[in-house]
C-alpha cells in the first residue's frame, strides 16, 4: 500500500477528502483539489487546516496516530500487518474509526459488502473472558479501528420488544456502541466506569449513554453508546433491515493540539488546562459554555478520583453538516484511586505537582481562570458540584442496583472516604 484515501460521509455518498501517501517508512497527508474546491470543505482537524500544500509526517502523524489502536491491540495489529505505521494500520482497519472518516486503499468506497452479523450470547461471553484475542478478531472482521489501550469492540445494538440484539458490523456498516471488557488487573472496572458515568449524569453533566451487559457469573461488559453516531429520520438507510446510523466527525484533544498519543498525560510543566482552553476557544461554537462544562468535568474527575483524565478522554464533535462543533459528552470516567497500582497524578491536573492529593483551595480558582472562566463563577461551580456530589453518587448506586448490580458498596465507600479529604470551599 502506497496511498491511503481519506473519505467522509457526505450527502448520502462518500466524498474524497485527501490522501495519505507512504514513502520510505514515513508519510504525508494532502487535501484533494476537488475537496478544497468544494464550498462544504472543512478541516478534518484543528491541527490540519485547509491548504493546498501537503502536511509533513510531523504535522499529520498526531491526528492519524490518534485513530489507531494502542497497547496490546496495536502490538497485535502491527504483527498482523508487519508494520507499526499508523497509516498502514488504518489501511487494514479502514472502514470504521473514531469520528466521521473512512479510509480505503483504492480511490472509492463500496458498500456492497456492508452487513450486520448477528452475535450470540456465547460471542459476548468470549469477548469478556478472552478480551484480547476476541476484540482483535472482531476488529479485523469489522475493519474497525478504536483508539485506546483497553480491549473493546465496536458493535451494533438493535432494541426490540423482547430485548435487544447485538451485531458485528462488517465492511462499511457503522457501529452504535463501544463495548468494553473488564480487566482482571482492575477488579470491577466496568461497574466502576458505569457508576462514575451515572454519578456525573446525576450531577447534571452531559455524559455518554451506557448500559451494563450481565453474562452469567462474572463481571459484566460495559456498552457505551457512540455520540459520534446518530440516527436521522430521513433519509434513512438500511442494511439487512436495520437502520444505519450516520457518522459524526470528532477529534480528541491530543489530535487537536498536534500531540502524539504518548503525550496524552500531562508532563511536568505541561499546563494542559491552558491547552484545553485554547482548543475549546478555537473549535467550539459555544466557547464559554464549553469552557465552563470542561471545568466542571475536571472538578468532577477530582471529586470522583479519576486520574486517567488524559487528553484523549476529551474531544470535540461536529454536527452532521460540519458547520458547528461543541465539546463531546463525557466518557471514559473511572475512579482510579481505588487501584493502588495506578499513579495518583492526574492526566489533566489542577495543581503544579499534578497529584490529586495535593490540590489546594487556591488551585480551584486558579484552574478556573486558566480555562477562561471567571474566578468567582469557577468557585461557585465547584461548590455546587461538591454539594451535589454525595446525593448523585447514591442515586447512581441505586440505578445500578435496580439494573441488578448491587455489589458496588466498596466503590461507594472508597469514593466517599476520599471525598472527606477533598477541598471544601
Amino acid at each position: 500500500m502506497n496511498t491511503l484515501y481519506v473519505f467522509r460521509e457526505w450527502e448520502d455518498d462518500y466524498q474524497l477528502i485527501g490522501t495519505v501517501v507512504l514513502s520510505q517508512g514515513t508519510f504525508h497527508f494532502a487535501y484533494a483539489e476537488s475537496y478544497l474546491a468544494s464550498t462544504s470543505a472543512r478541516p478534518i482537524s484543528l491541527s490540519l487546516p485547509l491548504q493546498e500544500t501537503p502536511f509533513s509526517y510531523a504535522e499529520a502523524a498526531p491526528f492519524f496516530s490518534g485513530l489507531a489502536p494502542e497497547g496490546d491491540m496495536k502490538r497485535l495489529l502491527a504483527e498482523s500487518v508487519h508494520s507499526d505505521s499508523c497509516a498502514v494500520m488504518l489501511g487494514r482497519l479502514n472502514h470504521e474509526s473514531i469520528g466521521g472518516l473512512l479510509f480505503s486503499t483504492v480511490p472509492s468506497v463500496e458498500d456492497e459488502h456492508a452487513a450486520y452479523l448477528p452475535l450470540e450470547k456465547s460471542d459476548l461471553l468470549r469477548l469478556r473472558d478472552k478480551p484480547r484475542e476476541t476484540a482483535f478478531e472482531m476488529s479485523m472482521t469489522s475493519r474497525l479501528s478504536l483508539s485506546g489501550a483497553q480491549s473493546k469492540a465496536g458493535l451494533y445494538y438493535a432494541d426490540g420488544p423482547s430485548g435487544g440484539s447485538w451485531y458485528l458490523p462488517e465492511s462499511t456498516a457503522p457501529s452504535t456502541h463501544i463495548v468494553k471488557t473488564p480487566q482482571s488487573i482492575f477488579p470491577d472496572q466496568t461497574l466502576n466506569e458505569a457508576l462514575c458515568l451515572e454519578t456525573a449524569r446525576q450531577c447534571g453533566l452531559d455524559t455518554a449513554d451506557w448500559m451494563l451487559l450481565p453474562l452469567d457469573t462474572g463481571e459484566p461488559l460495559l456498552a457505551i453508546r457512540r455520540f459520534d453516531r446518530i440516527f436521522i429520520e430521513s433519509p434513512e438507510k438500511h442494511i439487512g433491515g436495520l437502520p444505519v446510523p450516520k457518522r459524526l466527525h470528532q477529534e480528541d484533544f491530543c489530535q487537536a493540539s498536534m500531540l502524539m498519543p504518548d503525550m496524552k498525560y500531562e508532563p511536568t510543566g505541561g499546563n494542559y488546562v491552558n491547552r484545553c482552553g485554547s482548543i475549546i476557544a478555537r473549535a467550539s461554537s459555544n466557547p464559554f459554555g464549553d469552557r465552563a462544562f470542561f471545568l466542571q468535568a475536571l472538578y468532577f474527575d477530582y471529586l470522583i478520583g479519576n486520574c486517567d483524565n488524559h487528553l484523549k478522554n476529551h474531544a470535540v464533535c461536529w454536527n452532521e453538516s460540519w458547520d458547528a462543533c461543541e465539546l463531546s459528552p463525557l466518557y471514559d470516567i473511572t475512579c482510579t484511586t481505588i487501584y493502588p497500582n495506578i499513579d495518583r497524578e492526574m492526566g489533566v491536573s489542577l495543581c503544579a505537582s499534578r497529584r490529586i492529593d495535593e490540590v489546594a483551595p487556591e488551585d480551584i480558582a486558579r484552574t478556573s481562570q486558566a480555562i477562561g472562566v471567571p474566578r468567582k463563577l469557577g468557585i461557585d461551580l465547584y461548590r455546587e458540584l461538591y454539594a451535589t456530589f454525595p446525593k448523585a453518587l447514591d442515586s447512581a448506586a441505586n440505578r445500578l442496583a435496580h439494573a441488578g448490580f448491587e455489589h458496588v458498596e466498596h466503590l461507594i465507600e472508597h469514593i466517599k472516604g476520599e471525598l472527606d479529604n477533598k477541598v471544601q470551599l
